[in-house]
């Protein structure tokens, strides 16, 4: 078998477990013609497939939008949680649901950026408890998923920051690859496993830990910080920052979210929507920019 036979056998072998025609032809793009190049829609949390329908209607309505970023956890992987669960849920069908959803970026929009968030990491996390001591063994299995999937969609980019150590005595060059920090201009989208009861003392936090980190993080000069993770509705300017909060492109009434109707009663209810942001040069317009809760 050729490298190129051994690469197809692999994508045949998971588009049929997840129930995708082999060899897999995307729909037909219907790109709007005239994007604004200034404009930045962001899908934060959509969970898959615990997705708000509704604000996968209201996000069509930006198709002008020249770039989408979703600022991790495009899927939920229930099925892979390490919390106990009350309901059966099929991987296969989780899969599919990231899948069809990236397919629906990629049809819509010319050009998508994606970050793993820390739910798109549970299948990796569910292999390496599975491996125990074994962890050299992971080198036989799929590194990440959400890397495979997005790899049949050429408009799309999985994103974060990559850090890269001095080169050592032996030539090798030690990397580093954070998925829950990505700059794009004057933002850093994060998506931080932080919460707070208060927004403005979680934002604080995160802009310290920014501020003291931004030297090893290469990060450029920034002005926005946008959180994800929190399913929240925040902005505020604080000094020179301006610091803000996504909310979540989710359906907060499904399995993925019924923990935040428990009976500990602590947390806020959860914002869904998405943001737009325009940014011109590198350079984004706070005052234009905003949240839409759907």
């Amino acid at each position: 078998m050729t490298r190129s036979q051994h690469h197809a056998a692999a994508d045949k072998r998971l588009l049929e477990y997840i129930g995708v025609d082999y060899p897999y032809k995307r729909p037909k793009s219907e790109w709007n013609p005239k994007p604004d190049n200034e404009k930045i829609l962001v899908l934060a949390d959509p969970h898959n497939p615990y997705y708000s329908t509704r604000v996968e209607k209201a996000a069509e309505r930006e198709k002008d939008a020249g770039l989408v970023i979703v600022p991790g956890d495009v899927g939920d992987y229930y099925s892979k949680s390490r919390f106990r669960k009350n309901r059966a849920v099929s991987f296969a069908t989780e899969v599919y649901s990231v899948f069809k959803y990236m397919e629906w970026l990629s049809t819509n929009w010319r050009e998508v950026k994606i970050q793993i968030g820390n739910h798109d990491n549970r299948p990796e996390k569910a292999v390496m408890d599975i491996m125990g001591k074994d962890i050299d063994l992971m080198i036989l299995t799929e590194q990440n998923l959400l890397l495979n999937l997005a790899s049949f969609f050429d408009n799309i980019e999985i994103v974060g920051t990559q850090i890269e150590g001095e080169p050592q005595a032996n030539g090798r060059q030690f990397k580093v690859g954070l998925t829950h920090i990505y700059q794009h201009g004057d933002i850093v989208f994060t998506h931080g496993e932080k919460s707070m009861e208060q927004a403005s003392a979680l934002m604080a936090k995160i802009s310290v830990y920014l501020h003291q980190w931004k030297g090893l993080l290469r990060l450029k000069p920034y002005k926005i910080i946008a959180q994800a993770h929190n399913h929240a509705d925040f902005r505020m300017s604080a000094g020179t920052e301006k610091w803000i909060q996504l909310p979540a492109a989710c359906e907060p009434v499904s399995i993925g979210m019924e923990y935040i109707f428990g009976s500990r009663m602590i947390g806020k209810p959860p914002s869904t929507g998405y943001a737009i942001f325009y940014q011109d040069n590198g350079e984004t317009d706070y005052n234009h920019s905003r949240n839409v809760l759907v």
